[in-house]
């Protein structure tokens, strides 16, 4: 995303990694210096992340590992999906 479209407040998912586990979170602060565009967030169990590149910050959940970071609107969507899908399925 453009750092022009992130909103301090504005809910997010973070996928986590192996080393990181996952969380809902709060974009906190959005800065634009000379080095770029980056935002800032607070996920809900207290963790702090600073200086994330905003390009990392997607409006669409891929539900794997090149999505790292995405708006709370945008995994709510995938999550109905795949529970939508499953519904289907066991319906059969």
């Amino acid at each position: 995303m453009e750092a022009n479209e992130i909103k301090i407040g504005q809910e997010i998912y973070y996928r986590g990694d192996m080393a990181n586990a996952e969380g809902f979170g709060k974009i906190t602060e959005v800065i634009r210096d000379k080095w770029g565009d980056f935002f800032s967030t607070k996920l809900e169990d207290g963790r702090e992340q600073k200086r994330i590149p905003c390009i990392m910050l997607a409006e669409i959940d891929t539900d794997n590992g090149m999505t790292r970071f995405c708006t709370k609107e945008a995994y709510n969507k995938k999550r109905q999906e795949k529970i939508d899908k499953f519904l289907r399925f066991a319906n059969k």
